[in-house]
């Protein structure tokens, strides 16, 4: 199979922060997913690795978000996290 990243964005992370300020379990998540960032949060997306959106949440300045990962079929996704200091994508499993 093929992945085609045109789809989602760059992961970039600026000059004030690296992606350890960002935490993500328990991987592989089952039931759900927690994000931990040392900076408030603004946008939670998860993609598909053929890069089709599947859950996006604006996020009120949260520093702790909790996604729902039941509806979810066991496999590989990425996630996109948008902070004031850090925006990163990472690989996550669910089971």
């Amino acid at each position: 199979w093929e992945v085609n990243c045109d789809a989602i964005p760059a992961v970039s992370v600026d000059n004030h922060s690296t992606k350890e300020n960002v935490r993500i379990y328990p991987v592989p998540a089952i039931n759900r997913l927690t994000v931990v960032s040392d900076y408030n949060m603004f946008d939670i997306s998860i993609y598909s690795v053929s890069g089709i959106l599947l859950f996006q949440s604006k996020i009120n300045n949260q520093d702790v978000f909790d996604i729902n990962m039941m509806e979810f079929q066991s496999g590989l996704y990425l996630i996109k996290i948008e902070t004031e200091g850090v925006r990163l994508i990472e690989k996550i499993i669910v089971k």
